[in-house]
């Protein structure tokens, strides 16, 4: 956990303040997304977990773990954009280019929302991928262009 912690430090992607951004503010986020994307409400459910992970639940829901309340702003905003982009794209389920199109989506969705993209997207370089999830130097490199 603690190389991992380096690296979101080392990419400024830790919130500066001393304290984690709040499951309320989260939401706020979560609900400037909506207001310019046009979704269904959607809620944001926090899960206790130390780990930086999201995911587009049922019952329109978003997930977000304990963990990400310590990123930035930015950062928090294009992970949440990220699964309400998978959410409006009727995605059940993860394939490269799922991840890829949501990605796309969820920055263009954050950058209309006034949320700086370039600073954002920066998670993607610390995901390895697997199975489901392009590595994340291909994710970045496909959306860094989009991002302005």
């Amino acid at each position: 956990m603690r190389g991992i912690k380096n690296i979101l430090i080392g990419l400024g992607l830790f919130s500066t303040s001393c304290f984690a951004m709040s499951e309320q503010q989260a939401q706020q986020i979560l609900n400037n997304l909506i207001k310019v994307s046009k979704a269904s409400s959607t809620k944001l459910k926090i899960k206790k977990d130390p780990s930086v992970n999201a995911e587009c639940g049922y019952f329109d829901r978003i997930i977000l773990t304990s963990g990400a309340l310590a990123l930035n702003t930015n950062t928090v905003a294009f992970i949440l954009a990220h699964e309400l982009a998978h959410k409006m794209l009727g995605h059940r389920g993860s394939t490269y280019s799922r991840e890829y199109a949501a990605d796309k989506l969820g920055v263009q969705l954050a950058t209309k929302a006034g949320y700086n993209m370039c600073q954002g997207i920066k998670i993607l370089l610390t995901f390895k991928g697997g199975k489901t999830h392009a590595p994340g130097i291909d994710r970045y490199n496909r959306v860094v262009g989009v991002c302005k």
